[in-house]
């Protein structure tokens, strides 16, 4: 991991949302489709309009993995997502949380 996956932790608020609302728009084989897979463009307009207040913006990283098992999951699995943690929480300050079947 570069540190370029994490640099939109460190601009503001309005930033980051500006720069979401510039990206949220992607073409597929000529279709156009959204890349929000929840809340849609207006959501995040108004977040915009809330945030322009200079509200300071928090983060927080989800992994969603359903056909993952806590007690089950190989120790190449719980490595790696040690070192996502701990890089996450050491160069930019985001907790990572880890969402698993049971």
């Amino acid at each position: 991991m570069g540190s370029a996956q994490i640099h939109w932790k460190h601009k503001n608020g309005k930033e980051f949302i500006n720069h979401l609302l510039r990206r949220e728009n992607k073409t597929r084989s000529g279709a156009s489709c959204s890349r929000l897979e929840k809340g849609t463009h207006q959501d995040l307009t108004k977040m915009l309009n809330i945030i322009k207040n200079e509200i300071p913006v928090e983060f927080e990283i989800y992994i969603v993995q359903p056909g993952l098992s806590k007690a089950n999951a190989s120790e190449d699995i719980l490595t790696l997502l040690a070192v996502t943690d701990t890089y996450m929480k050491e160069f930019a300050d985001i907790n990572l949380k880890v969402i698993s079947s049971s």
